[in-house]
């Protein structure tokens, strides 16, 4: 009996040894930005100290016709990818089999942005289709029922109103305090200095 019980606990020791080996994704916290590279902080969730992952490619959202930007900063938190086989040669544009047996490894990786502890988490509308906006309410873009509002600054668009703040510059230019709306071309003082 004892001789079955010695090696249950190897084989599960073994198992468990495994398990601990085969990484899949885990959140993390961004402590650097190096252009299109991450250093992240792993949070393990276990007696593993914590470690940061150096140089992590950042998994942005892109097609071959079109991107959104997110401004990536430290303090910032994502998910951390680790992909079943190597990303190595795939990572410079070669897509063919290279005899790579690798799996699972910490070095294939990305990051990903989200993936917020619910503290943290900004509160999303629920009455809109899309909306893309600071978490301060400095500026936004909010699109609803066909409608497209946009605010922040001294630019104001609603509906078929566009108004400028008092000495808005564009592009080098200083424009008076107006508004266009329908039709309307500016109050008598609205135009360029």
């Amino acid at each position: 009996m004892l001789r079955e019980e010695n090696s249950y606990n190897a084989f599960e020791d073994v198992i468990n040894a495994l398990k601990e080996s085969i990484n899949c994704s885990l959140p993390c916290q961004v402590e650097a930005v190096n252009g299109n590279y991450v250093d992240v902080r792993m949070i393990r969730n276990d007696d593993i100290e914590d470690i940061i992952i150096s140089n992590v490619p950042i998994k942005r959202e892109e097609t071959a016709r079109a991107y959104i930007f997110l401004g990536i900063k430290q303090g910032d938190r994502g998910t951390l990818t680790f992909y079943d086989r190597s990303i190595e040669d795939y990572m410079i544009g070669d897509e063919n089999y290279n005899y790579d047996t690798r799996t699972h490894s910490i070095q294939d990786r990305s990051f990903s942005l989200g993936f917020v502890p619910d503290p943290e988490a900004f509160v999303y509308p629920e009455n809109t289709d899309i909306e893309i906006g600071l978490k301060d309410g400095s500026a936004k873009i909010t699109v609803s029922g066909g409608n497209i509002t946009i605010s922040g600054g001294n630019i104001n668009i609603t509906g078929s109103s566009v108004s400028l703040g008092s000495n808005t510059t564009i592009d080098g230019k200083v424009f008076l305090e107006h508004t266009h709306s329908n039709g309307n071309q500016g109050s008598p003082t609205g135009g360029v200095i």
